[in-house]
């Protein structure tokens, strides 16, 4: 406190004192302890009125200690069942909980992982994959400033997302795995993976990519088949030694059926192998008929044209065809989709047979965009010209009716670089992006979509979209979500078919790992979402026995149900609306793999290279006392002591008013009293 203050507390209190003095003493000429009494309540009340309006600051020096924390991290995947570890798992995860010295040096904090990563209150080792980068994500994000090494209790065994190896490079934190399970070497042939398109043109052929694998020490002869519906479709040998231990086929199939089509990759099995489930693997494919044809007709190369090629493309259903509006002219038209990139001068024959043939279309507008020559050859929109460019960002409208916009949101996506002035439609829109600027939503579209009659048109306002699948694949390390929504805006402005009330999202097939889910959208005749629909979802499998109805409920922007842990076969169902009767029926697959149970040891070497990289050490279930006592004993993890001040005002002392009223009253009380009032 400033020598200043102090000096005026003290004048305050002997002012206090003398005005009371003057009052009881001075001017009274009695005796008795009355007159002292309301002396020192008089200077009481004005000595704290007084201070009350100095309001000196007192500081408060408080001392705070903060334990290192120490991340537990359990598997709770089912290969840890298959391998029989689950119960030490148990085991160690109740033993650290029990361990009063470790958790008194440690803020202790329990996770799991599998599926996803969670806070720990039960394990059941149920998920049916194992993310390891979903855990480091996790792990980086909310722990990577602090001393808090990780105690990583798995067998190992990675199924899903990338690979931890590259996750932990740069990790400032030990990590300390405990690998479970028998690390005795036993023979085995295994097929690790089947690489495949998801769709096939009939009658065409196609390569299944099969890679395969043998765990031993003398030599193997194999034999591998591809089944379809109990016929043998490919045949093949191979051998396997301790030199070459795996191996890479190349098989060539032909689709002979529509629809989706079940193969099975089988390899022999060994005389005493102990796991052959990984010994045969099923896949599917889906083969169809029909293509759709995109025409992307640009004047200037731009990195949005590379973008629009790989994301459309990223589904086999579809080709893309980079064409100069001359080459467009002077070529084919057999195009369901035309995506005119920022159309200039040079466009307008194209533009003028585009509009007049009624072809469907995705305008991309940016800074060479000619707004004259657009607004001239069509009706359906005028922009306002005003030579200048302004920077939009996307916020995603989810009452969009059209088709489903789930996953992706566009959230702190970077802006597209457009002409800057309003939009007039004058045709009926549907608006999938809105403009913003500084984070405040403009009541105009980024990106919106016409349906008039029998053709469709897209407007993108906007130059600049390759960074948003480069922002997606940041944001997930997939451009999986991006490419889906695009898709999804294709597949709707290339089909002439008219938009349906009841819109259903799914896949025609899924692996028994993934999430089976089945998303729909109702809208009421005005085309507005409706929330509070009635619908009811029928499943069928007759070879299962399944007959089941479940209601869907209405999640932020559609309904929604996960089916996952259906077993594996072919599904009918049927989506109906109660109210209004309107229904909308399909079918699809469920493929019999299970990747957790494709492993017959634990996988150490991936372990202890995650241990060397991150200065931790590697343990198993018999050393776990080692792991303790090394905790308990390293001075690496040490409590921080921290000194924190608070400064506090006088004034905020809300029990001085108190006292000031208290002697106040009292000093009334006793005046009253005694007839000196």
């Amino acid at each position: 406190m400033k020598l200043s203050i102090v000096f005026l507390i003290i004048l305050s209190f002997a002012t206090a004192l003398i005005l009371a003095l003057f009052q009881y003493v001075y001017k009274v000429n009695s005796s008795g302890s009355r007159k002292w009494i309301l002396t020192a309540l008089r200077t009481t009340s004005l000595f704290l009125l007084f201070v009350l309006l100095i309001n000196p600051k007192i500081e408060t020096s408080l001392l705070s200690t903060e334990k290192p924390k120490l991340i537990v991290a359990i598997d709770n995947s089912s290969s840890m069942r298959h391998l029989k570890v689950a119960d030490e798992a148990a085991d160690i995860y109740e033993r650290l909980k029990a361990q009063t010295e470790l958790q008194n040096k440690f803020d202790i904090r329990f996770y799991k992982f599998g599926s996803s990563t969670g806070v720990l209150s039960s394990l059941d080792f149920q998920d049916t994959r194992t993310d390891f980068s979903d855990l480091m994500n996790t792990y980086t994000s909310v722990y990577d400033e602090d001393n808090s090494p990780m105690v990583l209790i798995t067998d190992g065994n990675q199924t899903y997302g990338n690979d931890i190896s590259y996750r932990v490079s740069g990790l400032r934190n030990q990590i300390y795995p405990i690998v479970l399970g028998d690390t005795t070497a036993f023979e085995d042939l295994a097929i690790d993976r089947v690489n495949h398109n998801r769709y096939v043109f009939h009658k065409n052929k196609f390569q299944v990519e099969l890679f395969l694998s043998y765990s031993g020490e003398g030599m193997a002869e194999a034999q591998i088949e591809i089944l379809s519906k109990g016929q043998r479709k490919y045949a093949s040998s191979i051998n396997f030694n301790q030199q070459n231990t795996s191996e890479i086929i190349s098989a060539e199939l032909t689709a002979s059926d529509l629809g989706v089509q079940n193969y099975k990759v089988v390899i022999s099995s060994l005389d005493n192998e102990r796991n052959v489930i990984n010994n045969s693997k099923e896949f599917a494919i889906e083969v169809i008929d029909q293509t759709t044809n995109v025409a992307i007709v640009y004047g200037t190369p731009h990195p949005d044209i590379g973008m629009f090629r790989k994301s459309i493309m990223s589904n086999e259903q579809r080709k893309v065809f980079l064409l100069q509006p001359d080459e467009y002219l002077e070529g084919s038209k057999d195009f369901q989709l035309l995506i005119l990139f920022q159309p200039d001068e040079r466009f307008r024959e194209v533009l003028k047979e585009a509009f007049s043939s009624k072809q469907n279309t995705l305008l991309v507008a940016g800074a060479l965009t000619d707004w004259e020559l657009i607004n001239s050859v069509q009706s359906m929109y005028q922009q306002e010209i005003t030579y200048q460019e302004e920077q939009y960002q996307p916020i995603i409208n989810r009452a969009y009716s059209p088709f489903i916009t789930r996953d992706i949101d566009f959230e702190d996506y970077p802006p597209l670089l457009t002409e800057f002035g309003e939009i007039r439609f004058n045709s009926e829109y549907n608006t999938l992006l809105y403009k913003s600027i500084r984070g405040t939503q403009i009541n105009q579209p980024l990106l919106a979509t016409i349906e008039s009659n029998d053709e469709k048109h897209g407007i993108l306002l906007g130059e600049g979209s390759w960074r948003w699948r480069a922002q997606n694949y940041i944001d997930t390390e997939s451009f999986e979500m991006f490419d889906t929504f695009m898709g999804k805006l294709v597949q709707y402005l290339s089909s002439n078919k008219r938009r349906k009330r009841l819109v259903v999202d799914y896949k025609s097939f899924y692996n028994s790992s993934d999430e089976v889910v089945i998303a729909a959208q109702f809208f009421n005749k005005s085309f507005e979402l409706d929330k509070s629909a009635s619908l009811l979802l029928t499943i069928e499998n007759s070879e299962a026995g399944v007959y089941k109805t479940y209601p869907l409920l209405f999640g932020e922007s559609e309904y929604k149900i996960d089916l996952s842990g259906l077993p594996a076969g072919t599904y009918q169902f049927e989506l109906e609306n109660k109210e209004e009767r309107i229904t909308q029926s399909g079918s699809f697959k469920i493929i019999p793999y299970d990747v957790e149970k494709q492993f017959i040891s634990p996988n150490v070497n991936q372990m202890e290279l995650i241990a060397q990289n991150t200065d931790g050490q590697l343990y198993n279930y018999q050393t776990v006392d080692e792991l303790l006592i090394k905790l308990l004993e390293s001075n690496q993890y040490r409590a921080v002591q921290s000194e924190r001040t608070d400064v506090s005002p006088i004034i905020d002392w809300y029990y001085l008013l108190g006292l000031i009223a208290l002697a106040l009253s009292l000093e009334w009380f006793i005046r009253k009293y005694n007839g000196l009032i």
